[in-house]
């Protein structure tokens, strides 16, 4: 009896716990409205427990005030909402058009209400009276909200060349190639796969039993299977990848390294040396009103799916999450046809049925970060709210894609990808989540050279935080590793005193900057012919 009411207290603390914190890891929340619920009820922890297999983040209101105030304030997410069916038709009104709102399911023991008035509230789905229909009917809202909230860049092109657009590419582009980049080259083990799912448990990121299961059985020849699984790990991954949230993904590093290689592997077994037909695959999906308009004029132009993404060879599937799009009046229906030529080299994707959860979607995975130009764009029987969009996969050697590679190792250019991250990080903002990176990977590797530039990294950091205190701390940790560097690495000694003279400038202190300023030109005039013809920040300059 005590494990019980134990048990009852921590389910509800947990379902208290994110009204406060909204610390959201999915795409979506859940609202659940009903004025006689008896929160310590056997009845009741069973089906928060059931509801918590679906949506992580529940809510839970006996008042229709209070409700209707937290509602309003959820901005970023998408909400699902159960109601009562004695407190529906009394609250509906002041519900139905908050734009966060994204379905309505009534739910109770005994419900009575006519069908005829629940069509005039679009957003009312369907109504309940058993707990497994219910998370049924969530589970495939979940997953289409997930489809429609992918993270997707538009590169427009201009008279045939993209170099014009390429100082407004969005910050994700760049963000999710050099994230890709950085976590393929890392090391992990057993380790990573328990910091990770202590992170899910201490933040409360899915149920006790999905994340016990993953610790007991995740292998990297599993991550397709845990991918397609219906759990924390699929939205999880794609909110982050599509809200830049550095800190997750880090945490998923090892998880985003072993599906690209093993969606690398399937690639191989399945369309090495294939020069057949092309392949042509489906993906049904809503936009929203301004990403619809970023389509439109991007035609001729690339578009780039900076997640995992899910396709299918058969167009059925991509028609079924149409055809919920449609019932959405805030959302655009796209189907996108996309053809892959099978004979060019290009980003990895593979058809997953036999390793995935659902084995009957003939679905195609793409790795992460994958490009198609944009052919055509037409609407479906003269609809203005559903379109077919035409995509080619881009070869390796595609002039427009090489001229983006290029521009993005100019514009993060750095000797090393930590540096690289660190420049990108700094320059979108995410400074404490820049910072948390390289601490973790200090504590993640022995090797002193390594430790050396990873200081440099956090002093950069602070240094564009004006910290400039705790910016020399971290350069003279930096330069007092790389005095000891046998043999001497001189452009890392270069870059260390010219570190610190530019903070001393930045705070004024002249003579204090001198000094480094001079050091770092001592070292580059007595060992000229070991530095590239145009050194960056070169101390010449900063005197």
């Amino acid at each position: 009896m005590a494990e019980n009411k134990s048990k009852q207290i921590s389910i509800l603390s947990k379902v208290a716990s994110t009204q406060q914190r909204r610390l959201v890891v999915q795409n979506y929340c859940l609202i659940w409205l009903d004025s006689n619920i008896d929160k310590y009820s056997n009845d009741c922890q069973n089906t928060l427990e059931q509801l918590r297999s679906v949506v992580i983040d529940i809510n839970i209101f006996t008042d229709v005030d209070q409700c209707v105030d937290f509602l309003t304030d959820i901005d970023d997410d998408k909400v699902f909402m159960i109601v009562s069916g004695t407190l529906i038709e009394y609250i509906i009104s002041s519900i139905h058009e908050i734009l966060s709102l994204n379905a309505i399911y009534i739910f109770g023991d005994k419900i009575a209400i006519d069908k005829e008035w629940i069509k005039q509230w679009p957003k009312i789905k369907s109504v309940h009276t058993q707990i497994t229909s219910l998370c049924e009917a969530l589970q495939q809202a979940a997953k289409q909200c997930d489809q429609n909230l992918v993270s997707i860049s538009f590169i427009p092109t201009s008279h045939g060349t993209i170099n014009q657009n390429l100082d407004h590419l969005e910050p994700s582009f760049m963000y999710t190639q050099i994230f890709k980049e950085i976590l393929l080259e890392m090391n992990y083990d057993k380790q990573s796969i328990n910091d990770f799912t202590t992170y899910c448990r201490n933040g409360d990121y899915g149920s006790l039993s999905n994340i016990k299961r993953f610790e007991n059985e995740y292998c990297s020849t599993s991550a397709i299977w845990w991918y397609t699984y219906p759990a924390f790990i699929f939205s999880m991954l794609n909110r982050a990848l599509r809200l830049m949230e550095a800190d997750r993904i880090i945490k998923m590093g090892f998880f985003i390294r072993d599906l690209y290689y093993q969606i690398q592997e399937l690639h191989h077994l399945q369309f090495h040396n294939h020069h057949g037909e092309p392949l042509t695959v489906y993906r049904g999906q809503g936009l929203s009103m301004r990403d619809f308009e970023k389509l439109m004029n991007t035609k001729d132009g690339l578009v780039s799916f900076n997640c995992f993404l899910s396709t299918s060879e058969n167009r059925e599937i991509a028609d079924g999450f149409v055809e919920t799009v449609l019932t959405d009046p805030n959302l655009i229906g796209i189907i996108f046809k996309m053809t892959i030529h099978l004979s060019v080299s290009s980003t990895p994707f593979a058809a997953i049925d036999e390793v995935s959860y659902f084995k009957t979607e003939q679905e195609v995975l793409f790795s992460m970060h994958t490009i198609f130009r944009i052919v055509d764009i037409v609407s479906i029987d003269n609809n203005n709210r559903l379109y077919q969009v035409e995509l080619r996969l881009t070869a390796d050697e595609d002039q427009e894609l090489r001229t983006l590679a290029e521009y993005i190792r100019n514009e993060t250019s750095a000797s090393t990808e930590w540096e690289r991250l660190s420049k990108l990080l700094v320059s979108i903002g995410q400074h404490e989540q820049a910072e948390k990176f390289f601490k973790m990977l200090l504590e993640q590797t022995s090797d002193e050279q390594k430790h050396g530039l990873l200081y440099n990294q956090l002093g950069y950091i602070r240094e564009h935080q004006a910290d400039y205190e705790k910016a020399i701390f971290y350069y003279n940790k930096s330069l007092e590793i790389r005095r000891k560097t046998d043999p001497p690495d001189y452009s890392a000694l270069v870059t260390c005193y010219n570190n610190i003279g530019e903070v001393y400038r930045n705070l004024a202190e002249y003579s204090k900057a001198l000094s480094f300023y001079e050091k770092a030109i001592s070292i580059q005039e007595s060992t000229v012919s070991l530095f590239p013809p145009s050194l960056p920040a070169s101390p010449y300059h900063n005197i």
